[in-house]
Order: structure tokens, then C-alpha cells, then sequence
């Protein structure tokens, strides 16, 4: 695979794709909002509040547009222009889908609103903030679009049975009179949510329901596999599940798995600034799919051996490595980060990598995407194994996110010198790779480490108050 003679990088793609362009995010921002409202509280993260790959995803990428008639572009970056034998290479593998600019020429919306309306949801501002968020949601919608509005405590009851939204005055009038009390019956409201989406089911169009909640069901059915169960049934007849999360005490675990099972995302709402992301930036992301069931397969040049893939699980594979993806939906951006070892290879041949991504499309057809990108081997490294801005962005957000879910363990476990030590290596890098602070994007994710590593400073190495 390595036999080439060519003495400038290659780039062959065998999908054909646009200029490099800013898209939006669209993926799930638990794990990114969930830390950064942690940090916000002055509480430190528990292990499972960081997720890796949704705090890396978080960010806005320069990845690769699809082309018009395309449902989504993959690409293959290295990190530097060129390898080096017996030296290491970083590699982003990006995945942009087809934005439709214009929600009015999306296919044909049902969507049932399950919002929780339970007595912890009086605190803290949750109700306002979920009230918020429909508000600018509903805004989003076309007059023809079906919606249904279910909300539930001890029971659930259906507020506006399933109807086009019309005006919309129905539906706001609903919203605003949510009232929180009594205890949490999550299992009932969706089952309500899902029966009241099923009864107009579009063949061509988005089904889904979109579940908002605060925390732990402790009503009704309570066992989160039957919860897990009983929603996949609604799931496999075609209905999707989107979930939002509020306040501090969630069910992590639960909520991922049933937005996973049910090819939706998963999203926390820490602040309003949360709410305009995933309602306003981002609300094609939620009622519009494009791939499902992606399974990315990556392939490497025997010379490469990986070392490092933060966050995702994966499996080898023959030649590389599987991974199975969260669905993607329209508007949205997302990667995988390699750091690769290489091997003892000829300097003037060159080493690549395959991605191929095999998916259903929104029609339920299987489609395959296949991305290949080559880089040449010299004699020495490159001076800078990072030298592609993207690259070194994404992987220094990575490190970040890496250290946060270090310092979590250690600090769980009593290990707070431990912990401290993660987050002054990470800044240390962030300060390595960008001298001026970075873009945004950078300072945004150094800012929510810098607050840890305040409040890492006020105990001692027992995990006791400091006196000032």
C-alpha cells in the first residue's frame, strides 16, 4: 500500500464534495453542557457527566460540505503535510451532512412533545427554560406540520392531541400554563408521546418525539430496561426519540440509551444559551434525519498502527478499526480523531487511510460513502505534527475533554492531587499549541477547565474545604 513514488501529499476522494465550509453542529451536547454547568455550579463533574466525544463534537468544524443532491461529504485530514518513519501522526476523519437552509423545504414533520411537568421542575428555572426553548421550537415549525403536546408527573395526559400546528396558539397556550407538581412518571409520558406520533405516522416525512425532563423516574414503571424496552417498540415501528435534559440530577445513562436506541440526540439545557443552540442554531438537527445507523469502518496502511481514539468505543477489525455512530441528522458535523504510530517506512512512498461510512439514508436505503486520503513519507517529521489548524484545534479540545474525565475518576476516588495533575497538563498543552488562546471555541473548553482547576485549588488532597 506504500509502494507509490510521489513527493507531494495526495488527496484522492472517492466521493465527490464541496469546499471546506463552517457547518453547524447538530450532534449531542450532553456531555459538553452537562461539564460546563458543573463547572458553572462550582461542582466538580462526576465520572459519568463527561463524554469525550460530545464535548469534541461540540465545537464547529471545517470539515468538507456535501454537494448538492449529496446527504452527507467524509473526509480524511493528517495532521501534518507529511510522515516520518518511526514517528507519530494525528488524523481527523470528519463527517458533514446536507443543510437544508430554508425549513420550509424539509419533508413533512409529526412530532410529540413529552415535557415533564413534575414538582422538582419548579426549581432552578427549569420549567421557564423548557417553556423557552418550545416557544422558539414551535416558531421553527410550518403551519402544516403536525404536532402533539403530552406532559406528565405522577400520570401523563395528552394537553393538544396530535393536529397541524396552524397558527400555533393552541400549542403556546398549552406551554404556558404548565404548572410543576407531585413526582416523575417518565414511562407514562412517553408511551403517551409515542401512541399520539404513531397515530398519524408520515411514510415521507419526520416521526419523532421529543422528550424533556429533569431528572429520575420514581413513579409508575421505574426499571430503566423496561423503560429502555417498551420505548425501542415505538422506535422499530418508525418512530425516532430526541431527548432534552435539565437540571442536575439526570439519569445519564438512561436518557443517552433511549436517545441512542431511538436515533435521536441527546442535549442538556444548562442555560439559555444551551436552549438557543439546540432550538434556534440547531433545530433542523432535531427534526430532520439523514443517516441512520452509521457504521464507520477504518482502514490503515500497515505501516500505521493507532495508539490513541478518544472517546468512541470501538472493535478491530481486519486492517483497522469499526466504530458504530450515533444517527446523523441534517445540519450537523461530527469527527473521529486517530493518533497513529508509524512504522519503518521508505522515505519518497506514501501511507494512507480508508474511512468508509455505510448507512441507511432518510428513505430507508442502504447507502456506502468511501473517503481516501494518502500522505507522504520523508525522511524527517514535519517540524509541526499538527501544523493543520483544524487538526490541532480539534485534538487540543480533545485533550481537554480527555483530562476532564481523568480528573473526574481521580477526584471521585479521593485523588485530588491526581486530578490537579490532569488539568495543569492540559493547559499546559492548550498553552503549547496556542499561544494567543485560540479561536472561541478553545477559550470556551480552557475556561470550564480553569474553573475545575479553581475549585481543585480550594480542598486538600483529601477532598477537604481549604480555609482562605
Amino acid at each position: 500500500m506504500h509502494t507509490v513514488r510521489l513527493t507531494v501529499r495526495i488527496v484522492i476522494l472517492l466521493l465527490t464534495i464541496a469546499p471546506f465550509g463552517f457547518t453547524q453542529r447538530g450532534g449531542s451536547s450532553l456531555g459538553h453542557a452537562l461539564t460546563r454547568h458543573r463547572a458553572e455550579l462550582g461542582e466538580l463533574p462526576q465520572p459519568g457527566d463527561v463524554i469525550i466525544q460530545d464535548i469534541f463534537n461540540y465545537h464547529q468544524h471545517r470539515v468538507a460540505l456535501p454537494r448538492a443532491g449529496k446527504p452527507l461529504a467524509l473526509e480524511i485530514r493528517f495532521g501534518g503535510a507529511s510522515i516520518a518513519p518511526r514517528s507519530r501522526t494525528f488524523v481527523q476523519i470528519g463527517i458533514a451532512t446536507q443543510h437544508v437552509y430554508d425549513m420550509k423545504h424539509l419533508p413533512p414533520i409529526n412530532v410529540a412533545l413529552v415535557i415533564d411537568r413534575s414538582g422538582s421542575m419548579a426549581s432552578a428555572g427549569k420549567m421557564s427554560r423548557v417553556q423557552e426553548a418550545l416557544s422558539f421550537f414551535i416558531k421553527k415549525l410550518r403551519p402544516r406540520d403536525r404536532i402533539a403536546l403530552v406532559a406528565f408527573d405522577t400520570k401523563a395526559e395528552v394537553l393538544v392531541e396530535s393536529a397541524p400546528l396552524g397558527d400555533g396558539a393552541a400549542v403556546r397556550q398549552a406551554i404556558t400554563a404548565l404548572v410543576p407538581e407531585e413526582s416523575t412518571n417518565i414511562h407514562a409520558g412517553l408511551m403517551l408521546g409515542y401512541a399520539e406520533a404513531l397515530r398519524h405516522l408520515s411514510k415521507t416525512g419526520t416521526n419523532r418525539v421529543l422528550l424533556l425532563t429533569d431528572g429520575i423516574a420514581n413513579v409508575g414503571e421505574t426499571d430503566s430496561q423496561i423503560i429502555e424496552a417498551d420505548s425501542k417498540r415505538f422506535n422499530d415501528q418508525g418512530v425516532d426519540l430526541a431527548v432534552i435534559g435539565v437540571g442536575n440530577d439526570l439519569n445519564r445513562d438512561l436518557l443517552r440509551s433511549l436517545a441512542t436506541a431511538g436515533r435521536g440526540l441527546c442535549h442538556f439545557l444548562g442555560d439559555s444559551a444551551d436552549v438557543r443552540k439546540v432550538f434556534v442554531q440547531e433545530a433542523q438537527s432535531l427534526v430532520a434525519p439523514c443517516a441512520r445507523r452509521p457504521q464507520l469502518t477504518i482502514t490503515l496502511d500497515p505501516a500505521l498502527r493507532i495508539v490513541d481514539l478518544p472517546g468512541y468505543t470501538h472493535e478491530k477489525v481486519d486492517g483497522g478499526v469499526q466504530l458504530q455512530l450515533d444517527d446523523l441528522n441534517q445540519g450537523a458535523t461530527q469527527i473521529v480523531l486517530l493518533d497513529c504510530a508509524v512504522s519503518d517506512l521508505p522515505p519518497g512512498t506514501t501511507a494512507s487511510i480508508v474511512a468508509k461510512l455505510a448507512f441507511q439514508d432518510a428513505d430507508g436505503k442502504a447507502r456506502t460513502v468511501i473517503s481516501r486520503t494518502a500522505v507522504p513519507v520523508t525522511r524527517r517529521a514535519p517540524a509541526d505534527v499538527l501544523e493543520d489548524h483544524e487538526v490541532r484545534k480539534s485534538w487540543t479540545i480533545a485533550a481537554m475533554a480527555v483530562a476532564m474525565a481523568k480528573m473526574a475518576e481521580h477526584a471521585a476516588a479521593g485523588k485530588i492531587e491526581e486530578a490537579r495533575d490532569d488539568v495543569r497538563r492540559a493547559l499546559t498543552t492548550v498553552r503549547e499549541r496556542f499561544a494567543g488562546g485560540g479561536d472561541s471555541d478553545i477559550k470556551q473548553t480552557t475556561a470550564t477547565l480553569r474553573a475545575y482547576e479553581r475549585l481543585l485549588g480550594a480542598v486538600d488532597s483529601r477532598g477537604r474545604a481549604v480555609s482562605r
